[in-house]
């Protein structure tokens, strides 16, 4: 059972050594993420920092945690399972609460196109308000 609603959403992304995303969903806890390729790149692990970015109706948005789970993707029969990873949010800041229950409730998306900057590891930590 989960701790928080998620909301479905579908936001492409990409981080600064050339990979790209899938926001898949996002809720009060945390988001889980979809690789858009046939291998989750080296740098994501568990328990590894991460910060996502979002440009908001109300500003900019900066999500921080950690990646909690890990999944390398597999191949069943004539489809592809994508690899993918989960983050669990950090002690967010209550702007950013805000600002991330206006976007659960719908009352905030990002404008079109969608896009998300990720981060991991070192830039990630770098990069946290």
């Amino acid at each position: 059972m989960r701790k928080h609603a998620r909301i479905p959403i579908q936001l492409r992304g990409g981080d600064a050594a050339g990979g790209h995303y899938l926001v898949r969903d996002i809720s009060q806890g945390g988001l889980g993420v979809e690789v858009l390729g046939l291998q989750l790149p080296r740098y994501i692990k568990v328990g590894e920092p991460f910060l996502l970015e979002l440009g908001l109706t109300l500003g900019e948005l900066a999500l921080y945690g950690q990646v909690v789970w890990v999944y390398q993707g597999a191949r069943k029969q004539d489809k592809v399972i994508a690899p993918g990873f989960g983050v669990t949010f950090g002690k967010l800041r209550s702007e950013t609460l805000v600002r991330l229950d206006k976007i659960l409730s719908l009352q905030a998306l990002p404008p079109p196109p969608w896009k998300a900057s990720l981060a991991f590891g070192r830039e990630a930590v770098a990069r946290m308000p």
